[in-house]
């Protein structure tokens, strides 16, 4: 695991505010769904899946799948909106 300190405390309240305090109430920013360019929501939902998503390949298949667990279920919902804004179809277990 990799930790990240911030020593500003704006910088932190500012973090606490905008994605939650807890695993259970992390969230994706509001801000991030209002910006006209996509580009920064899909860097976002890229960097979730890259720090905490898994991939399993499929025996066999030169598919896979592709699964980001939480337990905040406001975020679970907020990466389903995202996948289905970028056209990719998700399913919540």
């Amino acid at each position: 695991a990799t930790t990240v300190r911030f020593n500003n405390l704006e910088v932190a309240r500012w973090l606490r505010e905008v994605v939650g305090t807890h695993a259970d109430t992390k969230r994706v920013p509001d801000f991030l769904y209002e910006q006209v360019d996509d580009q920064l929501l899909r860097s976002c939902l890229g960097g979730l899946f890259n720090g905490d998503g898994t991939y399993t390949r499929a025996v066999g298949r030169a598919s896979g799948t592709l699964s980001y667990t939480t337990i905040s279920e406001p975020l679970a919902y907020q990466i389903r909106h995202t996948c289905l804004r970028f056209g990719v179809k998700t399913a919540i277990y």
